[in-house]
């Protein structure tokens, strides 16, 4: 379903069963980690073939865009943009002369 891993772990309602514990396992039993990523590719393929077949399929690419990122993300346009900032202000010549007055202490 496309659940974050950490999240599915947390419903076992388990102190001892979390993404620490899973990675141990996994560590430790490398003959589960076919299965694991055979699930992930499942629910990609599944996914695929859902957007493929669907007029309106937003609510599953909004999931994919997060749950898969760098294969999913929307890019922007390629634009460069330049910036350029410069504030003239013209202060009335009266007002400098104050300024200078006040600058002198007269």
């Amino acid at each position: 379903m496309g659940v974050p891993l950490r999240e599915a772990l947390a419903t076992e309602a388990n102190p001892t069963i979390n993404l620490e514990t899973w990675k141990k396992a996994l560590a430790a039993h490398p003959e589960l980690s076919p299965q694991y990523d055979a699930a992930k590719g499942k629910f990609l393929e599944l996914a695929m073939r859902r957007l493929a077949s669907e007029e309106d399929a937003k609510h599953l690419e909004w999931l994919l865009e997060r749950r898969y990122p760098e294969l999913f993300a929307k890019r922007g346009p390629d634009v460069a943009v330049s910036v350029s900032n410069s504030v003239s202000v013209s202060i009335p010549a009266d007002v400098i002369e104050r300024a200078r007055e006040i600058a002198h202490g007269k």
